[in-house]
């Protein structure tokens, strides 16, 4: 019962969706259909997907390490005093400076911070009431970041 004949196996084979596909087809040329579907729009959209991801990483990668290598070691890196050898200030920590200045604060100082970016220096201010100071940073783009 459990043995079947050959020829009953490949008709069987011939006769099923298989075999009208053309695999496993003792005659597969003889009236064989092109088996040729359209790509489901599933699919497209995430082949778009991985697409955009891709640029997406590529173009913000290189900057998501270098932030990632930044904040990674900042329980090691102390300030260091600069005074005498920090640059001018820019543009945009200058206009902050006399803005400070004019409220009460008043330079004490520069420091430094080696990063794995390269140098940054800041600028120091504290009130005249020794209540509070501000670290004025240059940012990118002349915009100059300060912290109370």
């Amino acid at each position: 019962m459990l043995v079947m004949r050959a020829s009953t196996v490949l008709r069987a084979i011939e006769t099923s969706k298989f075999g009208a596909l053309g695999c496993c087809s003792a005659a597969s040329d003889r009236g064989r259909e092109r088996y040729d579907p359209a790509m489901p729009i599933e699919r497209v959209l995430a082949i778009g997907l991985v697409v955009v991801a891709s640029v997406m990483v590529i173009r913000s990668g290189p900057a998501a390490v270098r932030s990632w290598q930044i904040y990674a070691g900042t329980g090691r890196r102390r300030q260091e005093d600069a005074a005498g050898h920090a640059p001018d200030a820019p543009a945009g920590v200058r206009d902050r400076l006399a803005a400070l200045a004019e409220l009460g604060y008043r330079h004490i100082g520069e420091t430094r911070l080696e990063l794995p970016v390269g140098e940054r220096f800041a600028w120091i201010m504290a009130a005249d009431d020794a209540d509070s100071y501000a670290i004025l940073v240059g940012g990118t783009g002349g915009v100059a970041l300060t912290g109370f």
